[in-house]
This record gives C-alpha cells, sequence and structure tokens, in this order.
C-alpha cells in the first residue's frame, strides 16, 4: 500500500512513520483527501476496513471510500501489464470541522490461505486550517480568478456586476492552484432576493465535489428563469469547511426597468431629461419657444454597454395644432442601439396653428419597459423656411424662364449680327 510517493507497508509490515505507536506522517492543511492504493499479496485477502480517530475527533469527521479490487490481468491488452495483480484504490476524505490536528487509524484486516487473520494498522495525522483557503479560484473563464482570488471575493462581485435582460445564463469556473491541493466542497447554495427571477444551479459544480490541483476547472452554471419583471441581487455561497465560505454576488435583470446607464440630454454629454436610466423631473416643465421649428435630444449609454431600441414614437396633444415628426440622426427611427457615441433624435414640430400642445416621446427598450418623456411646445403659424442648398419648383421655373429668353435674346443678336455681315458684303 502507498500514499503519494512513500512506502506505508512493505512485505506485510507497517512503517515506522505510519505505526499507530510512533507515526510522524502529518498531512497538510490544504489536502482535502489522500489516496491510498493497496495490493494484496499473493494467497491474501482483504477483509472489512475500518477507519477510526484517536484524538481530534471534533476536528475532523474523515470518510473512507473504497472500490472493488480489481485485475490488471484482465486489462492487459490495453495496458500492457502482463503480470496479474489485484489492487483497489482508498479515498479518505477528511471532512474537516474546524481549525486543529486529528490523529486516524486504518484498519486492515488480511486473511490469508492457512485460516489465520493478521490484523495491520496504519496512522498518520492530518492538520486542518480555518478562514480564508488560499489557492481557490472562481472566474468566469476556465483558471480565471476574475471573482475569487485565494478564497477572497473580489470587490467588483461584492457588489456592482450586473446582468442584462438579454442574458439568459452565467457559467463560473472553480479552480485550484497548484501547490495548494485538494479542497471538498458543498453543493453551493444559489438565492435570488426577487420571486420573480428564479435560479437554477447546473454543472460539474453544482453538486459537493472534491477539486485538486490536479483538475479540470469546475464549472458551476447558474440558469436565469424570468417568471415577472424587475431586478435582483443572486447569491451563491459555497461551504468549504473548515474553512471560510466563498460567497460571490451580482445584480440580474428581468425587464420592467430602465437601465441605469441610460442618459438623455438636449446636448451632448448632457443628461437634462433622464439621468442614471431616470426621468428627470422638472423636464416636464420645459417649454419649446414659439420660434422654434425643432428640438434635437442626444441618446447616450454612460457605461461601456449597449442598449437596443425597438421603436421611438412621439405624439402630441391637443390634436390640430402640430403634426410633429420625428428623425434619428438623419433617418426615419427604427430597430437600433443606444451606445456610448451619442444618437441625435430630432423632433420637427409642423405647427399648424397658434396654441399650446404637450409632445410626448415613446422609446420601446426590449426587454425593459418604455420610457416616456414630455415637454411643453408653443406654437404659431411660421412662414415656410427653404434650405438654401435645395432648388424649389419656382426656383426652377424662373431658371428655365431666364435661360430661355437669354437664349431668345442671343439668337437675336446673332441673327441681326450675321445680316448686318451679308450686307456689306454685297456692296
Amino acid at each position: 500500500m502507498q500514499f503519494v510517493d512513500q512506502d506505508v507497508i512493505v512485505n506485510g509490515i507497517v512503517s515506522d512513520s505510519w505505526s499507530p505507536s510512533s507515526h510522524s506522517h502529518l498531512v497538510d492543511e490544504f489536502e482535502g483527501t489522500s489516496y491510498f492504493w493497496l495490493e494484496p499479496s499473493e494467497g491474501e485477502t482483504i477483509g472489512e476496513l475500518q477507519l477510526f480517530v484517536t484524538s481530534g475527533k471534533d476536528v475532523s469527521n474523515p470518510e473512507l471510500l473504497t472500490e472493488p479490487l480489481w485485475d490488471f490481468y484482465d486489462y492487459y491488452e490495453y495496458y500492457e501489464y502482463y503480470e496479474q495483480s489485484f489492487g483497489t484504490e482508498l479515498e479518505v476524505v477528511y471532512h474537516c470541522q474546524r481549525q486543529g490536528v486529528v490523529t486516524m487509524t486504518l484498519s486492515i484486516p488480511v486473511n490469508e490461505d492457512n485460516g489465520s487473520t493478521k490484523r495491520l494498522e496504519v496512522s498518520w495525522e492530518k492538520s486542518c486550517g480555518s478562514g480564508v483557503r488560499f489557492g481557490l479560484q472562481v472566474g468566469t473563464v476556465e483558471l480565471g480568478n476574475d471573482v475569487v482570488e485565494d478564497g477572497e471575493t473580489k470587490p467588483e462581485w461584492k457588489s456592482g456586476e450586473s446582468v442584462p435582460a438579454a442574458v439568459t445564463l452565467s457559467t463560473f469556473y472553480l479552480s485550484m492552484e497548484e501547490g495548494f491541493g485538494t479542497q471538498t466542497y458543498s453543493p453551493p447554495q444559489v438565492s435570488s432576493s426577487n420571486p420573480h427571477v428564479l435560479v437554477h444551479s447546473r454543472g460539474y459544480a453544482s453538486i459537493a465535489n472534491s477539486i485538486s490541483e490536479e483538475d479540470y476547472a469546475h464549472e458551476l452554471t447558474i440558469v436565469y428563469e424570468c417568471v415577472g419583471t424587475g431586478k435582483a441581487t443572486i447569491t451563491v455561497r459555497i461551504d468549504i469547511p473548515p474553512y471560510s465560505p466563498v460567497t460571490w454576488n451580482w445584480e440580474k435583470v428581468c425587464g420592467g426597468e430602465i437601465d441605469g446607464a441610460l442618459e438623455i440630454g438636449l446636448s451632448r454629454g448632457t443628461s437634462e431629461v433622464v439621468r442614471d436610466g431616470k426621468l428627470v423631473e422638472s423636464f416636464k416643465d420645459w417649454v419649446s419657444k414659439a420660434t422654434e421649428r425643432k428640438t434635437d435630444f442626444f441618446l447616450y449609454m454612460s457605461e461601456d454597454v449597449k442598449q437596443i431600441y425597438e421603436a421611438i414614437l412621439v405624439t402630441s396633444s391637443p390634436g390640430g395644432v402640430l403634426r410633429p415628426v420625428l428623425e434619428v440622426d438623419g433617418s426615419e427611427p427604427g430597430y437600433g442601439f443606444i451606445t456610448g457615441e451619442p444618437s441625435k433624435l430630432t423632433i420637427f414640430y409642423g405647427c399648424l396653428k397658434k396654441g399650446d400642445a404637450t409632445v410626448t416621446v415613446t422609446i420601446v427598450l426590449p426587454p425593459y419597459k418604455m420610457i416616456e418623456f414630455s415637454w411643453h411646445k408653443r406654437c404659431v403659424r411660421l412662414s415656410p423656411t427653404i434650405d438654401e442648398s435645395v432648388w424649389t419648383a419656382n426656383q426652377l421655373l424662373t431658371l428655365i424662364c431666364v435661360l430661355t429668353l437669354a437664349v431668345v435674346v442671343s439668337a437675336f443678336f446673332i441673327h441681326r449680327y450675321t445680316r448686318q455681315q451679308n450686307r456689306k458684303l454685297n456692296r
């Protein structure tokens, strides 16, 4: 039987460092599990194994896991192992409960061909730690540590991270740094602060497990189930006794709220209309003067995120005073995105008569609720304005008439000049 690279039992004799009377082997605090390989000699069989604690029973509650004996000879075609040999792997999971040292003994009954039974006993100590579990990492990518590093949660995952409504799941990866052994962990406890936002944990790390520095990362996927609208704080807690639990949280949006990064202002970089995703109460009293034919608004996100808009609509009340139309960056509005680069929303009033009206802009922001803002517009009948860069029909007609007259006059003078020259030649 071997533990790591050290001989535990050789030729049926327990080595001094593993004997109950003089044991000196100590498993450090970072090893949550130890593995033994038990191989009986020819003519021997192994009875029922027992593991019991001799001191420090309140420190650890070790568990012995065994596999059935298996025969190397049965698999020689695959492993090229031609000598018949039987063996089994023993796994001791320590389940430390608090800081301290526990001493344990493994009792191995060996049955011989002559009917006699001898009992071998192997003893060793296990150190259990406490506090922060160094070496444990959690990341949003494999082997990453952007969420938890050395057992401590990064500040941004204690508050501040937000998952938008369009995201349906988040995956985290648990791993152990090299040199920090093995750690058992309990099934993650995942909770939501909003009953309308349900969460489910899935993946290799969603159950009680053990992770070592030699393992691939264990994935933990949180699936979101939005049964209503709103926001929720999602919290994941993983118990890793005897160390302090690992906990991180973030915000999940399931619609019904305006993204806090949305800003709308009357000029680039301002937010007189919408600030931090909320309407500015005082804007409802804003008045567009009678002489103003249009008003420009600037929509942008104050953070590095995108916000989709499905439609932008404009209405006015009462009817008959004006007939507004709108453009976004010079085009008719449709499906689009609001980003960090401001988009210009222009409202052309189209006043029909003198009077006052309330103008309302509605922006549909799926899967959030729509956002609306209103203001007052005073109207008078203004004379039409002409874009100097565009020729009107009257201007074109005048130009044609002038050119035609010029051609006729020129033809007349050319004809007259030609007749005078001919007369001179005939004299």
